[in-house]
């Protein structure tokens, strides 16, 4: 993304209400952080490929200091985004306001956008199980039950 552009979704993104949004000055210097960096790109090697886990600056736009908090865990980090969970994982003083530019709307579509990079990638790298196993698991085999069907 070209400078000039950059420039104008960050412009814009304060224009639409970003730095109004009931969030902690770092969450929001992290988002225009975020803004500014880009997307990350379709990784061109399978070592390169999008494990679940994003920088500082894209967890703490998504879901603010927990999000942060648990980087170090082995697993995705979109499950600890605003919102991504039952009612107590929306932050409290999000005040109703439910737009994407809001904490709730960031950690909803933070944690599609992540999901979609595995997506993509897993189906780049032809990283799915398209042997058919888990179509006969789901109808059984002849003799053998679903619990009992491991390969």
């Amino acid at each position: 993304m070209t400078s000039p552009m950059r420039c104008l979704l960050v412009g814009t993104l304060l224009v639409l209400g970003l730095a109004g949004c009931a969030t902690t000055r770092a969450d929001r210097e992290a988002c225009l952080t975020l803004v500014e960096k880009g997307f990350r790109p379709i990784a061109g090697e399978r070592t390169e490929r999008f494990l679940g886990k994003v920088r500082d600056y894209t967890a703490r736009c998504r879901g603010g200091d927990k999000a942060v908090a648990f980087r170090d865990t082995p697993w995705v980090d979109w499950a600890n985004y605003w919102a991504t969970g039952d009612a107590g994982s929306r932050p409290e003083e999000s005040g109703g306001e439910d737009g994407h530019l809001s904490p709730t709307g960031r950690g909803i579509d933070g944690a599609l956008l992540d999901l979609e990079y595995q997506r993509i990638e897993l189906i780049k790298f032809n990283l799915l199980d398209n042997t058919g196993t888990y179509q006969k698991y789901v109808k059984s085999r002849s003799s053998v039950s679903r619990p009992a069907l491991k390969t």
